[in-house]
């Protein structure tokens, strides 16, 4: 959809998708999806990126990450907060079958297997230490996903999933 200067798509949404965006922008500081602008997105990221050099704890929607330097932190202003409360209203199989790729620290699949209960959670990072980290915090919450080291989708070739995420962080 394609909005003109200076309009909002906020007019073409139903009332309660326009109150949720509404609530973010309010979160954000923003007043209106005009006011939304590059320097203020600049801001965030560089914000983002600062957390990414140390170590830091975080608990999203009730679940407690640990993550190390050189792993996505999910901080409250990341799109993995953005991503976790859009996951809410999919609708999956029963039991759910989901696949992360570049799970990370495992925030957002610990988020899913939390809110849609028992089924399959597989994660996949080709980083080590996002594989470890993605393990101890699931061992860390009680919850049981799979988690696998793997290039995109080499370590799930053949299964079939109801879902598959992937919240690209987007480093400068």
């Amino acid at each position: 959809m394609k909005a003109d200067s200076g309009q909002s798509h906020l007019r073409d949404m139903d009332e309660e998708t326009r109150r949720h965006h509404e609530a973010v922008l309010i979160r954000l500081g923003v007043r209106h999806w005009a006011e939304f602008d590059r320097e203020l997105v600049a801001r965030l990221h560089e914000a983002q990126l600062s957390t990414q050099t140390r170590d830091a704890d975080y608990s999203l929607d009730g679940i407690d990450i640990h993550c190390p330097a050189g792993v996505y932190h999910p901080s409250l202003s990341s799109s993995s907060t953005f991503m976790i409360r859009h996951l809410a209203g999919l609708s999956l199989g029963t039991p759910p079958s989901v696949l992360e790729i570049g799970v990370g620290s495992g925030a957002v699949l610990l988020a899913m297997a939390r809110m849609y209960g028992p089924g399959r959670y597989v994660g996949v990072d080709i980083s080590p230490l996002a594989v470890e980290t993605a393990k101890a915090n699931a061992a860390r919450n009680g919850i049981d996903i799979d988690i696998r080291e793997s290039d995109l989708f080499a370590a799930v070739e053949g299964e079939c999933f109801d879902a598959i995420l992937f919240n690209a962080p987007l480093y400068d």
